[in-house]
């Protein structure tokens, strides 16, 4: 039991001081909403975009990534079935001396987790909150190919269908990119009708590091997602994860030295090039132990599903370590967040 109360506590803390736990979206969706074809496919598809400002005239520098992500669950003719989505506008600061002026363990609150502390409500056309537009917009995708969900906005991402206005005035571009992102890689993972489907994230600024005379600085933002999903007795059914890392560099004046817009690929989407393989002691990829640990994972609660490892994220089950030998403390907790999300 001590190894699964530590990941439990691991999620607990994890989720106070990077996610700040804050509520205002709805409980995870179920995907029986739509009369699916065939098996079911789960999908998980990040939009990653950046922001690099060098320190100047007395006001700070930043690294500021932006993470869209969207979880589905598609049927086999590409139709939506279940859908989730949420947005992480994250920022690490630092001054013309070159340090790190973010508390980089400070709460990172995506924009589903501020609920009504984002402030949107009072500036909408149709008083609704960036959560309520978000999930109307998942609503609205239900039933529908990604093509006509890319339908009902027009180029420039204005929702255009009275459908999707009547909840969703926000623009929905990088949602429709993620979407079609997610809906792409998704593949059959055992999710079920009926299941229940979450969304996590959790953002990690631990690597930035000031600069020196000697070394550049270092203002960095990692982000696990996992998509699951559960059935009625809590076991997850499917998962798909990813990691996007994303960083830049500066110098002791402030000065962006790298601004971190070259490859803002996901280790997932990186597949080869993440150049795992050659030191795996096992001969596989970043993006090969991470579908390993989300095959381990169905069929297993979460405490079942954290026995799997130890207090340090090192994988101790065997059926766990034939396909996946990476740290998995993150994953770990990444999905005890998707987990204790359902209501």
């Amino acid at each position: 039991m001590k190894k699964v109360f530590s990941f439990a506590l691991a999620a607990a803390v994890a989720c106070a001081l990077f996610a700040g736990c804050t509520t205002g979206g709805p409980a995870p969706s179920k995907n029986n909403n739509v009369e699916a074809e065939g098996a079911l496919k789960t999908g998980l598809g990040v939009i990653t975009s950046t922001k690099a400002t060098a320190a100047a005239d007395g006001a700070e520098g930043s690294f500021a990534p932006t993470f869209t992500a969207a979880a589905v669950v598609v049927d086999e003719n590409g139709t939506i079935v279940d859908c989730k989505l949420d947005v992480l506008q994250a920022s690490v600061a630092f001054g013309a001396d070159g340090q790190i002026t973010t508390d980089t363990a400070a709460a990172m609150p995506t924009k589903q987790e501020r609920g009504d502390d984002y402030g949107m409500r009072g500036a909408s056309g149709i008083g609704k909150e960036w959560y309520e537009q978000a999930d109307a917009f998942c609503s609205y995708a239900v039933g529908k190919t990604v093509d006509q969900l890319a339908a009902g906005a027009d180029e420039t991402g204005t929702p255009t269908d009275a459908d999707l206005t009547a909840g969703c005035t926000i623009g929905v571009s990088d949602f429709i990119k993620a979407v079609a992102a997610a809906a792409e890689n998704a593949t059959v993972r055992g999710a079920q009708e009926g299941d229940t489907l979450a969304l996590a994230l959790l953002p990690d600024a631990s690597g930035s590091a000031s600069a020196t005379a000697d070394a550049a600085g270092t203002a960095s933002v990692d982000v696990t997602f996992v998509a699951a999903t559960q059935n009625a007795e809590g076991a997850f059914t499917s998962m798909f994860v990813d990691m996007p890392q994303t960083a830049a560099t500066f110098d002791a004046t402030g000065a962006i030295t790298d601004d971190g817009s070259a490859d803002v690929r996901s280790k997932y989407e990186k597949k080869e090039d993440y150049h795992m393989k050659g030191a795996s002691a096992i001969g596989k990829e970043w993006y090969e132990q991470a579908d390993a640990f989300c095959s381990y994972a169905v069929g297993k609660t979460m405490d079942q599903l954290a026995a799997g490892a130890d207090e340090t994220g090192k994988g101790t089950d065997a059926d766990l370590t034939a396909g996946c030998t990476i740290n998995v403390s993150n994953l770990m907790q990444a999905a005890a967040k998707a987990a204790g999300a359902e209501a």
